[in-house]
């Protein structure tokens, strides 16, 4: 079966779609001057309006995104994805809200089509699924965001990470654009490609630090720090600025690509430390 929304929805209560087939949401839910209770969608869902509630929302199957960039809003409340989140051709972007609460998302952007921006903002988040796929994503606006598994970031845009904590990897690629951290304390970060790459916070791994294809400036800012369990291996063919502490219980290699320089103004430590410059 299937259900239908093709009216806008505000009323107080809480509410609740169950389809087997496809829940087909085409108008906006609490868009109004009343917003539900709570939002449950049980069935595989596009997601063709805007969503808020007062309290939590949750898909517990797939989600696709169609006609326009979609938001989705939670006054006092988690938003919660079980499934997969998609886009219909046209890459659109999905701005979650969750001030009070948390965002659990699994895997965003698949099936050969990234979202738009992925922008989220809450009090916690967390990274369930292994992939996100997207033109750009922001999760400064969240307090804290926890890798439950290990997670790969690709997109064509700007990366701007808030703090981040969890046993597992990170792994980096924006293509074209920055990467902008902040603090984190995780197993392993790697970072393959990037125009220019900033740690603005004190970013802390039991694993390695691993940065490659780092095609303009990589900052480790006064403010921040790289303190790695494992090796911190920076090679790009760009310039490196060292304004922050690096400490590795392995080796450290900073190398980088001829007429580029190696400004280092703060301690460096680990097991052996190589640096290479404009060759």
């Amino acid at each position: 079966d299937t259900v239908l929304l093709d009216g806008a929805l505000d009323i107080p209560g809480p509410v609740s779609f169950d389809a087997e087939v496809l829940v087909d949401i085409d108008a906006a839910i609490g868009g109004g001057t009343t917003a539900p209770a709570s939002v449950t969608v049980d069935g595989t869902t596009e997601l063709g309006a805007d969503v808020k509630a007062d309290g939590a929302i949750t898909f517990q199957d797939s989600v696709e995104l169609t006609d326009a960039d979609r938001t989705l809003t939670s006054n006092d409340g988690d938003v919660s994805f079980a499934g997969a989140v998609t886009s219909e051709a046209g890459n659109r972007a999905l701005t979650v809200s969750a001030l009070s609460g948390n965002i659990a998302v699994q895997d965003l952007g698949q099936g050969g089509i990234a979202l738009g921006a992925v922008d989220l903002d809450a009090d916690t988040a967390d990274f369930n699924g292994t992939d996100i796929d997207s033109a750009s994503i922001d999760t400064t606006g969240v307090g804290l965001t926890t890798l439950n598994v290990d997670v790969s970031i690709d997109t064509t845009g700007l990366i701007t990470l808030g703090d981040l904590i969890g046993a597992h990897q990170l792994t980096l690629t924006s293509v074209g654009a920055d990467v902008e951290l902040r603090d984190a304390a995780i197993q392993a970060l790697i970072i393959d490609d990037a125009d220019s790459v900033d740690f603005n916070g004190n970013f802390d791994t039991t694993g390695s630090v691993t940065l490659s294809g780092i095609t303009e400036l990589t900052t480790i800012a006064a403010a921040g720090s790289i303190d790695a369990g494992g090796k911190v291996l920076i090679d790009t063919v760009a310039n490196i600025t060292i304004s922050g502490t690096i400490e590795a219980d392995d080796d450290i290699a900073l190398t980088n690509g001829a007429g580029n320089t190696i400004v280092i103004d703060a301690a460096i430590t680990g097991a052996t430390v190589d640096v290479t410059s404009g060759t």
